[in-house]
């Protein structure tokens, strides 16, 4: 008979080492990148890791869901002690995104969202309607819309996150002691 704690654990382990693996990569260029000569160098750093930058976090959901599924006391001591490391690393990726944005001029010049509009992305769309098409004050909407569903989605994080924090603390805490003797 198979043990599903221990295929729960291997599929894990399998995730997370995926992760460690993949993002190293990305890593490891991002920290020689200040190092690279401009131009040819960090122009074929950028390609190796463009197609599959920012898809290599799947495997930390897929672990991180696979241990609140599998093992839910697991993941209620574990997730609260590494808060301030997935913190941090949540506003690296903040940071890194900001830094690929530097890269929307190359990408503009190369492509101007073309072919057709298959790279256009929704930076270019309202780059686009706002300084090709001069409509100043639909670009502008568009932005402003855009940022309040990003803060609409992380503020629903936020409460979600806390709403399984309440559950996770009521659900391990200690029950109280009655004074009776």
């Amino acid at each position: 008979m198979i043990d599903l704690t221990v295929v729960w654990a291997a599929i894990i382990a399998f995730a997370i080492v995926a992760y460690v693996i993949m993002d190293g990569f990305d890593l490891g260029i991002g920290l020689l990148f200040p190092w690279l000569d401009v131009g040819e160098e960090r122009d074929a750093a950028m390609n190796s890791i463009a197609p599959v930058w920012d898809g290599n976090e799947t495997w930390l959901i897929l672990g991180g869901g696979g241990l609140l599924a599998a093992f839910p006391l697991a993941y209620a001591i574990i997730l609260p002690a590494v808060y301030a490391p997935m913190i941090a690393m949540l506003l690296a990726l903040v940071l890194r995104f900001l830094d690929a944005m530097g890269a929307f001029p190359i990408i503009w010049a190369l492509l101007q969202g073309g072919p057709g509009t298959a790279t256009e992305t929704l930076g270019i769309y309202i780059y686009i309607t706002t300084w090709q098409d001069f409509n100043v004050s639909l670009g502008a909407a568009q932005s402003y819309v855009t940022m309040v569903m990003m803060v609409v989605i992380v503020l629903a994080g936020i409460r979600l996150l806390r709403k399984e924090k309440r559950s996770f603390d009521s659900m391990y805490a200690k029950p109280r002691e009655t004074g009776a003797v």
